[in-house]
């Protein structure tokens, strides 16, 4: 790590080919990981997004059925420029589409893309036989023609909710050596107002640079040196990757992809896996239709597992936290789901660092309340990352590994709004009242469960460590906290 650190992080100058590319840096995965180390070493108080260095740190998420091995990259990836050149005349710009029925993309894919070897070959992995070949075909040549039609945000740049990534224009300007003011109109991009804007945020975040080993051209950030998936390709290849590890379920591959990829997204994880035949049928996977209708069934269907499924006791604690109409007031909730117990403390907003704020809180509750140190935590109200966060900081406090129970928040939005119109009607007395006549009802119930599990009498300690260690060994690890899926 030392040589690591010494090393000088930005690229030398010096190796140009014709003046406008430079070579690619043996050591580039050097060069991100320390970035990455540098990145988590700052740790900022602002809200974290999917490009954050933090979320892409040296994570050891390498399971793909039950083996900690490293991930698997292609040896090859589909050449985009090949792609483009058989899609468009003007393949630099994406102009002028001479794809015209689906059984030329049929063929173009054949021809030009990697994962058709893939998907043919019954040596790549032990469940590739059952692949349903057809279904894979058909959802690739509908993913071509979204981005011919403009229809993704992945595409050209004219669809309105274009996302933060880069389109598939933006990276062929920086390809080709394109990038200008001028070009930046072409597709109606941008408008001159706002076209130096632009071009000094691509200008300065992205390079692209020769890749010796691989003899090609590559996009990486010029800031934490990851490089960029083709956005036209990239559910193809991170569908390929997923096959050639052996159908690795979500949550790990995304946290693998992240290490050294920029432009990897949970959603684009998602949606490729649902392209694969087998886990778009595993109920044990977290894939999602594109369909809203869909979405919303399968929403549904994992509201009533997380919400219903019958648990141990302490074994599951859902950690929320909603806004209340006193200003500067928040309040923490946590409900434990085998006696539906449930508290509040409050939350002080007027300080910037919440999540430190909910970490405290959430010790506190652990060594003064709880009868047992709880061993997996949920949220629907708190994104994941920095569920995450909160856990690591209150397991570090502990030393004891708490689990996280992998949710997007977008699954349960309204869910989520409902409770949030509730709490914003209510001051803080309000809700301490509400949650005691609640709980104080429950205890009175006949059918509840006895107050000794709240009081610590009569718990198998045993048990619920013997839980965690099962769990700990069952699930991967992100630092120090455990990811269900």
């Amino acid at each position: 790590m030392s040589q690591v650190s010494n090393t000088d992080h930005s690229f030398d100058s010096s190796f140009f080919v014709n003046g406008d590319i430079s070579i690619l840096p043996e050591d580039i995965d050097a060069l991100v990981e320390a970035k990455d180390q540098e990145n988590q070493d700052v740790q900022p108080n602002t809200k974290e997004s999917y490009l954050s260095p933090d979320v892409s740190a040296a994570h050891v998420f390498a399971r793909s059925r039950g083996s900690n091995r490293k991930l698997k990259l292609p040896k090859t990836f589909t050449n985009v420029n090949k792609i483009n050149k058989s899609i468009y005349e003007d393949h630099k710009f994406l102009r002028k589409p001479k794809v015209n029925s689906s059984e030329e993309m049929k063929e173009i894919i054949m021809e030009k893309c990697k994962i058709w070897k893939v998907i043919n070959d019954p040596n790549v992995n032990d469940r590739i036989m059952s692949l349903d070949i057809s279904y894979i075909m058909k959802k690739l040549i509908d993913e071509y023609y979204k981005n011919i039609n403009r229809e993704k945000a992945t595409s050209l740049t004219v669809v309105k909710h274009r996302g933060k990534n880069l389109t598939q224009f933006e990276y062929n300007l920086i390809f080709h050596n394109e990038l200008t003011l001028d070009n930046l109109l072409i597709n109606n991009f941008t408008t001159k107002k706002n076209r130096t804007v632009k071009y000094t945020a691509l200008k300065e975040n992205y390079k692209r640079y020769f890749d010796v080993k691989n003899k090609r051209i590559v996009v990486h950030h010029a800031k934490n040196f990851k490089e960029v998936i083709p956005p036209m390709t990239i559910l193809e290849t991170v569908l390929q990757i997923h096959l050639i590890n052996n159908h690795i379920k979500l949550e790990p591959l995304y946290r693998q992809l992240l290490k050294k990829y920029v432009n990897v997204t949970r959603n684009v994880v998602k949606d490729s896996l649902q392209m694969c035949s087998i886990c778009k049928s595993d109920p044990s996977r977290e894939a999602s239709d594109s369909n809203e209708d869909s979405d919303d069934r399968e929403n549904l269907q994992k509201s009533k597992n997380i919400f219903t499924q019958k648990v141990k006791p302490w074994e599951r604690v859902q950690v929320e936290l909603y806004e209340l109409k006193d200003d500067a007031i928040k309040i923490l909730t946590l409900k434990e789901y085998y006696s539906h117990f449930e508290w509040t403390q409050k939350i002080d907003i007027t300080n910037t660092d919440t999540t430190e704020q909910i970490a405290n809180a959430l010790y506190q509750w652990i060594i003064t309340t709880a009868t047992a140190i709880p061993i997996s935590f949920f949220s629907i109200s708190l994104d994941f990352d920095e569920l995450h966060k909160i856990l690591s900081k209150v397991g570090t406090k502990t030393n004891i590994k708490l689990g996280a129970i992998f949710l997007s928040t977008m699954s349960f939005k309204k869910m989520r709004s409902k409770n949030e119109e509730k709490y914003s009607k209510m001051s803080l007395i309000q809700v301490y009242e509400t949650m005691y006549q609640k709980n104080n009802e429950y205890l009175s119930s006949v059918t509840g469960v006895p107050r000794k599990l709240l009081v610590g009498s009569g718990i198998d300690f045993d048990a619920i460590e013997t839980l965690r260690k099962a769990k700990q060994d069952k699930y991967s690890s992100w630092e120090n906290t455990f990811i269900e899926q």
